[in-house]
């Protein structure tokens, strides 16, 4: 099978090129800083919003199976630099689009989303629920996600929309928040935390992209992939121990918590992931990273 990968030097992303080892792999990314990969991969430094590229390397590779990662992610970030967010996770998403329209229409998009779509709220959100994003980040990649109905419907191509939940493991950096409290914890410096009850479901990395590979070889659909169980940031400060921190002021506009049902996605795929409270990885990350 002939994988094309946008943004496999990301955290998410480099993760899942490790399942790809003996594949046919092109990859894509504005970074040129390459993680430890695979052999065999044809790895291409560059814009997925440069058209004139990403028709070159869709038509002439025609990938079965187009993952696409390349985002950027920042909730704080996003209200700084709004259009840039724009750019990349919308502009770049169509770019793919039209190229697979024009050049590849056989290959399936899996495009790699977020629960955050589904914006902040105590009612647990299925894979049919309304979009209903709450900062420009998730606004971004919930305009992302109409513009490939839009293609789906108009050209009729194959496309798999993914919504992970919040995901930890080797390799991630900060400003997300478990990186920054083990960075807090290494260096004693205390760390700032905006809300200790704030709740996230953690998923593993590793669960996350083994979830990805698996939806790019059962086809089309939308897909929510989560633990379906919340951890405060209280608890994972707890849980990691010693991390010094201060509480600082609630931001303008910071969702409480996301809560989707995942259900769907592990009876078709026939297993679940394990939840952060029971999963001894997580101790072993920390110890490792400590």
């Amino acid at each position: 099978m002939r994988w094309l990968v946008t943004g496999s030097t990301g955290f998410i992303g480099s993760h899942f090129l490790g399942l790809l080892d003996g594949e046919e792999v092109v990859t894509l990314n504005a970074r040129t800083r390459l993680a430890p990969q695979p052999n065999g991969v044809e790895h291409h430094v560059g814009d997925i919003c440069d058209q004139g590229l990403v028709d070159q390397l869709v038509g002439r590779f025609r990938p079965d199976r187009l993952v696409h990662f390349a985002a950027e992610s920042s909730v704080s970030e996003s209200f700084q630099r709004p259009t840039s967010f724009i750019r990349t996770n919308v502009e770049g998403t169509v770019c793919l689009l039209d190229a697979i329209r024009r050049l590849s229409p056989e290959t399936l998009m899996v495009h790699v989303s977020t629960d955050e779509v589904y914006g902040d709220g105590l009612m647990v959100k299925r894979a049919t629920s309304p979009l209903a994003p709450q900062n420009p980040y998730a606004a971004s990649k919930a305009a992302a996600e109409h513009f490939i109905v839009a293609y789906q419907r108009a050209y009729r191509l194959k496309v798999a929309v993914v919504r992970p939940s919040n995901n930890w493991g080797a390799g991630q950096q900060t400003p997300k928040f478990i990186p920054a409290a083990l960075e807090a914890k290494r260096s004693g410096v205390p760390m700032v935390v905006h809300g200790l009850d704030i709740a996230r479901d953690w998923l593993c990395v590793d669960d996350n992209v083994k979830a990805i590979f698996q939806i790019a070889q059962h086809g089309g659909g939308v897909f929510n992939v989560a633990t379906e169980e919340l951890t405060t940031l209280g608890q994972i400060l707890e849980r990691i121990g010693d991390v010094p921190y201060q509480v600082g002021e609630e931001r303008p506009v910071s969702d409480r918590r996301y809560r989707v049902d995942a259900s769907a996605t592990w009876g078709l795929l026939g297993w679940q992931p394990t939840p952060l409270s029971q999963d001894p990885r997580f101790d072993e990350y920390v110890e490792a990273e400590t």
